[in-house]
């Protein structure tokens, strides 16, 4: 079994205390919004951050709107909510439909367990974060 290399995990409220812990610990931490990704990637030694700084708790980083005909996407929405938000299924089809996923947000519906897609986000991934 592969095991996680040791790491502090941070959960601020806010982007702004996100950001703080992230400056206090310049190049040695990383965001984590769902982790279906990263946590993989650290248990295989491809990431080693000290210092995790969990994205998933703050609410500015949550929802789903439309600003100006613009689909805006929290980094910490869960692509199970994105995927089944009736302003996306009506307005925007191809991104909650299975057939198109590919990865993350390439589409909004996880082929993989419903677990996952609980916890999967689009932002972290799509940001290029990491």
């Amino acid at each position: 079994m592969l095991r996680l290399p040791p790491f502090r995990y941070h959960r601020p409220a806010t982007v702004a205390q996100a950001i703080e812990v992230i400056g206090e610990h310049a190049g040695d931490a990383m965001f984590v919004a769902g982790g279906t990704d990263l946590i993989p990637n650290m248990k295989h030694r491809l990431f080693e951050p000290g210092h995790l700084v969990a994205l998933k708790g703050i609410e500015e980083l949550r929802g789903v709107r439309i600003d100006d005909g613009h689909l805006r996407i929290g980094a910490a929405e869960t692509l199970s909510h994105l995927a089944s938000n009736p302003e996306v299924l009506n307005r925007f089809p191809a991104l909650a439909a299975r057939r198109l996923r590919r990865h993350g947000c390439g589409s909004a519906r996880p082929a993989g367990s419903a677990d996952r897609a609980g916890r999967g986000t689009c932002g972290y991934r799509d940001a290029g974060l990491y």
